[in-house]
């Protein structure tokens, strides 16, 4: 059965037990992580304390011989960019054009016809979204009705995370469940 078979937000206290029941069901168990890597962003408290955490999980996954991958975040933007190009560049279109008419209208000057080129630093999570309802053929819920598996808000990037590490490493474990 090739599918989701579950989805959970876990607070980051409850993750290493999570995990560890995890890895008694199946030995072959991959912890795949968002890394914080340097890019244009501001440093503030959240952005320490995950990097933190991260070092953290790196210590407890390696303590308990659970193997882990670190996958940075521009990675799985590129990814999605790449394979759903056409729904990507849609939407960014429209951001770059957005910002034109911010920018312009702020300074008061005239566009001078120079135009952004679209990439995969403008892929945010609505696009990551997207490509990932269309991935795993995931429906938008009727007005009022939760999302298949609970997903929302993180769930999503976490999807494609799990998504990119399945498709890049092993893609006949597809053919199996997948666990998000």
């Amino acid at each position: 059965t090739k599918g989701i078979v579950h989805s959970e937000h876990i607070d980051n206290y409850l993750l290493i037990d999570f995990i560890y029941r995890l890895k008694d069901r199946d030995n072959a168990l991959m912890v795949v992580i968002e890394d914080m890597r340097p890019y244009n962003m501001r440093i503030n408290d959240n952005v320490i304390n995950t990097i933190k955490y991260i070092g953290q999980l790196e210590w407890r996954l390696g303590d308990l011989k659970i193997n882990f991958r670190l996958v940075p975040r521009w990675e799985i933007k590129q990814w999605v960019f790449n394979k759903y190009r056409n729904v990507a560049v849609e939407d960014i279109k429209k951001k770059i054009d957005y910002a034109a008419r911010k920018k312009s209208k702020k300074l008061e000057i005239e566009d001078d016809g120079r135009r952004r080129r679209e990439s995969f630093a403008y892929v945010d999570d609505r696009i990551v979204e997207k490509a990932m309802r269309l991935w795993w053929g995931i429906k938008k819920p009727k007005v009022g009705h939760k999302v298949q598996f609970g997903l929302k808000t993180h769930g999503w990037p976490a999807l494609a995370m799990a998504t990119f590490y399945i498709e890049s490493t092993d893609p006949s474990f597809l053919d199996q469940t997948a666990i998000s």
